[in-house]
């Protein structure tokens, strides 16, 4: 679970449903390889945690302003 909100993104409704896409279909292209499935998984989430932090979902609403759901979770401090 926390691998999708990784991907998907935290703080959107939308961004962990795309995390779950992402999952499922690594899932489904990576499954039958083994101990390399877990390393793809790994990978993908150092690769989106340094360059994505906002995740997958995260990055593409704020650079287009699109929302399916326009509510978000901020948090303040």
């Amino acid at each position: 679970m926390v691998f999708m909100v990784v991907i998907g993104g935290i703080g959107t409704i939308e961004g962990p449903v795309v995390g779950a896409i992402a999952y499922f279909l690594l899932d489904k292209y990576f499954a039958q390889s083994g101990v390399w499935y877990l390393i793809v998984v790994g990978a993908a989430a150092i690769v989106v945690s340094l360059y994505l932090p906002r995740g997958l979902w995260g990055t593409l609403a704020h650079r287009t302003g699109f929302a399916v759901f326009p509510v978000r979770h901020t948090v303040q401090l």
